[in-house]
């Protein structure tokens, strides 16, 4: 029997409707693909436009790590209304420092060719001016954690369906600062630590859902909601959602912003 989800109050389930079609535009999703078989989901990223008309894609670099996905296949991705669409490679550049074997920025970006673009269809991506730039901690906000759930997760939702394919939101709050860090690799300035209502999602067709695992949402976009739950506000960029710390059961996301200069580093030419 599924475990009954928390009530979503009404002003908070608005603004997660509103920033539900806002951003759905601006998500992508990332598969494994072999010849005949399912494609295996392995997580989530996001569009990001900065200082032209070219596309780039962000997401977690242990997205594209190649763990137990076996030979034979290759990488592809898709939009929320797009079929999948073939990588050649493995096309991340990576930003992730490795101290000890942890990831400390585990953040992969890539350029779209045109192609690719096309494939996609109708597309919105977030810019620069999405993309917040304050680390201020402020225990009112709300912040929502957005992905594409593995197709492998066979956890219940609502009253007991299968785990519908789209995309999900998780809401949270940031953590308090006062308490000791869970991981001697976090930096406050690059990550954001949240304390989420595991017994709660957002689900882009069906509403309020009961949470699946985590798996396929790594990589996938963190949103602040804002300091209001004003739906016609548009929601800022916080961050990429990296890593669930267990047994603390903290969300941690990697801070996009002090990357941006990065992602510009290595435009194509």
């Amino acid at each position: 029997m599924a475990e009954t989800a928390h009530d979503i109050p009404a002003d908070l389930r608005a603004k997660l409707n509103a920033t539900m079609d806002q951003v759905l535009p601006a998500c992508v999703h990332f598969y494994w693909q072999r010849p005949s078989e399912t494609p295996k989901s392995l997580g989530s990223g996001i569009l990001l436009k900065l200082n032209d008309d070219r596309l780039r894609v962000a997401t977690a670099f242990h997205v594209f790590d190649g763990d137990g996905r076996g030979p034979g296949g290759g990488l592809a991705m898709g939009g929320p209304r797009s079929a999948l669409i073939p990588l050649k490679g493995n096309p991340a550049r990576t930003y992730s420092v490795q101290p000890d074997g942890e990831d400390v920025i585990d953040l992969a970006s890539f350029w779209l060719d045109g192609r690719s673009v096309a494939e996609l269809g109708q597309v919105t991506p977030f810019t620069g001016s999405d993309v917040q730039a304050s680390t201020s901690h402020d225990p009112s906000r709300r912040y929502a954690v957005v992905g594409f759930p593995a197709s492998k997760n066979k956890k219940p939702v609502g009253k007991g369906e299968p785990l519908p394919g789209g995309m999900m939101m998780f809401v949270a709050r940031e953590r308090d600062p006062g308490l000791p860090l869970p991981r001697p690799w976090i930096n406050p300035a690059h990550h954001l630590m949240l304390s989420w209502d595991s017994k709660t999602a957002f689900h882009s067709e069906y509403g309020q859902h009961n949470p699946p695992k985590l798996s396929g949402v790594s990589g996938g976009v963190v949103l602040d909601l804002g300091p209001t739950l004003d739906p016609r506000v548009r929601p800022k960029v916080a961050g990429i959602f990296t890593r669930h710390l267990k047994p603390e059961d903290v969300l941690v996301a990697t801070r996009l912003h002090p990357f941006l200069s990065l992602h510009e580093s290595d435009k194509p030419k």
